[in-house]
């Protein structure tokens, strides 16, 4: 295709994005995580953690990480995520050291999560399991 931007080529079912374009690329990479609600299929995907992480430190190395989930709506949203898809996520099979590495290294990947960040959604997914659990044990009673 010659009618692409310079840095972006397609060959053999693959896009290669060079130069500037790997700019563009970051921002695809963090505004299909980021951006709207918190779809599964990015915000848990380590490949793209990793992509995203890979080209943060390459086209920026010097600069420092921007932090996420620094607010309690952000934190709430990200730990009902987690809840909701725990199943396909491994968030049950996982110790509370591999949760905190996921949260550092997938979910908030390229950025960076405080330390309060971390346990506040912790105990946020255990939160909205257990009224999960309240909301099925009233409905079980209720038949």
């Amino acid at each position: 295709m010659d009618d692409l931007p310079e840095g972006i080529e397609v060959r053999d079912g693959a896009v290669r994005f060079s130069g500037k374009a790997r700019w563009l690329l970051l921002a695809l990479l963090k505004r299909a995580k980021f951006a709207g609600d918190y779809e599964p299929i990015a915000l848990f995907s380590p490949w793209m953690a990793k992509l995203a992480a890979h080209l943060t430190a390459d086209l920026a190395p010097t600069s420092d990480l921007h932090p996420f989930a620094d607010d309690p709506k952000t934190r709430l949203e990200v730990a009902r995520a987690i809840a909701y898809d725990a199943d396909n996520n491994g968030w049950w099979s996982m110790t509370d050291a591999k949760r905190v590495e996921f949260l550092q290294t997938i979910v908030a990947a390229p950025h960076r999560m405080s330390a309060e960040a971390v346990e506040e959604i912790m105990l946020a997914v255990s939160d909205e399991i257990e009224a999960a659990r309240r909301v099925v044990k009233v409905a079980d009673s209720a038949i």
